[in-house]
């Protein structure tokens, strides 16, 4: 595929000619027989579908091509004294994993960086066999979030529960149970359940027993939306904040290293 040809023109494609003439039949011929009007119907019905299939599939090429592009462009920036054969086992456990994950760009991205950090000698200590299936199993959200750790090599982030007292009384964190707020305009239902994910997969850990000392980094948990209605709530409860942070596991941090773009 022309890789000058950008997405704008793959959505534009013209209608196929079988859509083209439905229409034409439709609108165009006053008597027409009924089997004539079912098989026009049909043409635009299953028709449209076929050409929504057909963009699709139109999408995948192009994306399949920007993945090929990148991984050759990743591994051709490799010093060749640092060039090593890659594992069998890996490049292939990782491509394989990656067929279905490369229309999300986030994550199109950690493949490319695991595959061609396989075949660096820089970074034969760093790898792990589960990384290809922990990229598989993300979302693109949980991919921003991990990424956060590749600024400036942080290793902590900050994070809190909104607790609601009643009568002195510290009862559960409200939900959603983590909030998270360092993406701009996300979610923070969805972040809370990105983090738990992460967990699972053992790169991060969430810590409320431990928070960090510079205290302006919780001053945004204090002026949110959420936290203001939690507030207004009833006159009979207030809100705590418990602060948390959130810290890369040794899995995580070799995970950040070989998988996350710089």
């Amino acid at each position: 595929m022309n890789e000058n040809k950008t997405i704008n023109a793959i959505l534009n494609t013209e209608l196929p000619a079988s859509i083209d003439n439905a229409v034409k039949n439709l609108t165009d011929k006053p008597s027409i027989t009924a089997g004539r009007i079912l098989s026009d119907l049909m043409d635009l019905t299953l028709g449209q579908f076929s050409f929504w299939a057909e963009k699709v599939r139109t999408k995948r090429a192009y994306d399949l091509e920007q993945y090929r592009t990148k991984l050759l462009t990743s591994t051709n920036k490799i010093p060749p004294e640092k060039l090593i054969e890659p594992s069998l086992r890996l490049t292939a456990q990782a491509l394989e994993d990656s067929k279905y994950c490369i229309s999300e760009e986030e994550l199109r991205n950690m493949f490319v960086s695991l595959i061609s950090n396989s075949m660096n000698i820089d970074f034969c200590n760093y790898i792990h066999p589960s990384f290809s299936g922990i990229i598989k199993q993300m979302s693109a959200l949980e991919a921003k979030i991990i990424a956060l750790f590749n600024i400036e090599n942080l290793y902590r982030l900050p994070v809190c529960q909104y607790c609601i007292t009643i009568s002195g009384i510290i009862g559960a964190p409200a939900i959603p149970e983590h909030i998270f707020l360092e993406l701009p305009n996300n979610d923070i239902a969805l972040n809370s359940i990105s983090l738990e994910s992460l967990s699972r997969f053992g790169l991060i850990a969430i810590s409320y027993d431990k928070f960090l000392t510079n205290e302006t980094l919780y001053e945004k948990f204090l002026t949110h939306p959420l936290y203001i209605r939690l507030q207004k709530y009833s006159p009979l409860t207030t809100v705590s904040i418990k602060k948390g942070c959130i810290t890369l596991t040794p899995l995580g941090r070799s995970f950040v290293k070989v998988c996350v773009p710089d």
